[in-house]
């Protein structure tokens, strides 16, 4: 069965000043995948469903394939140059009709802009792969990718957190951060 005190929640989901980086809308599917695959893994090593583990072994293998490509395409093509990732426009992330930018005007949006859902899904991608790392065994691979995560987080911090509101903000082109 599952370990005590280890489930699918991310621990850090509710703890003040820890963003849940891994819960965005738009790309949500990367650390949900994994625990998916690391509670078949659980129910194998308990012997529940022997045959399945050459399917795990499988997935997160392909899993891995696809989140290293994808992860590796944003800090190619949208890195700006402060060290975070940008987006297009507002529809860029499928969060065009969100209530985010509902009371902005969208003739004072002024992409492309340093997204912090950009950031999110590099650093739940970044999360997902250290996790797959653990689970085949590989603590090299696992350390990289929580280094980038750590990376990931500070850069966020660094470039889009308010201290002064307790919360991040894209910043447009200009400089500026628009808050709603």
């Amino acid at each position: 069965g599952l370990p005590k005190g280890l489930g699918v929640v991310h621990p850090t989901y509710n703890f003040p000043r820890q963003p849940n980086r891994s819960m965005l809308q738009g790309f949500y599917m990367a650390s949900p995948a994994v625990d998916v695959a690391w509670l078949i893994n659980c129910s194998v090593a308990d012997g529940y469903a022997d045959g399945q583990k050459v399917a795990v072994a499988a997935f997160l293998a392909e899993l891995k394939r696809v989140l290293q490509h994808f992860e590796g395409w944003l800090w190619r093509n949208r890195n700006s140059t402060h060290g975070v990732l940008w987006l297009a426009d507002t529809a860029d992330t499928g969060e065009d009709h969100s209530d985010k930018y509902a009371s902005i005007p969208s003739n004072q949006i002024y992409p492309p802009f340093e997204s912090m859902d950009m950031m999110g899904y590099a650093y739940d991608a970044q999360h997902a792969l250290a996790r797959i790392a653990q689970i085949q065994g590989d603590p090299v691979a696992q350390s990289e990718w929580e280094v980038k995560m750590a990376w990931t987080a500070a850069s966020l911090e660094r470039r889009l957190w308010r201290e002064d509101l307790g919360a991040a903000f894209d910043r447009e082109r200009d400089g500026s951060q628009k808050f709603v």
